[in-house]
């Protein structure tokens, strides 16, 4: 793997949560097990742990990962079970898009996690 370096600095993909309770549910096993049952919590765990060693959205493989349209806007999901899902949306400042106009999820290393739960969102 190669890391995209800024002035020497390793950057990896950077994580915000749109609520507390959706960074109490990611940063609190306890809470996790608790809102979405033991096996979505492990999954997110592990799903988050993805997130957090990739530099960019395009590097995760598990979950299924692909965009989606969430509150009419680009976001990208990854599935933790056949009805459950993280979805996330790009938060730079500048969204990197591709010719076509799609957010270019390549060059992505900024997210806000926007929901988890339910694929009917």
């Amino acid at each position: 793997m190669t890391f995209q370096k800024t002035n020497n600095v390793t950057t990896l993909l950077e994580l915000s949560f749109v609520s507390q309770n959706i960074r109490m549910i990611c940063e609190n096993e306890d809470k996790a097990k608790e809102m979405l049952g033991a096996p979505v919590a492990l999954t997110l765990k592990s799903r988050l742990a993805d997130m957090r060693a990739a530099m960019f959205v395009s590097e995760l493989l598990a979950g299924s990962p692909g965009e989606i349209v969430h509150n009419n806007s680009p976001a990208y999901k990854l599935d933790l079970t056949t009805q459950e899902r993280l979805v996330f949306c790009c938060v730079h400042e500048t969204i990197p898009l591709l010719t076509n106009g799609n957010t270019d999820w390549h060059q992505v290393s900024r997210v806000k996690l926007v929901n988890i739960g339910s694929k009917i969102c």
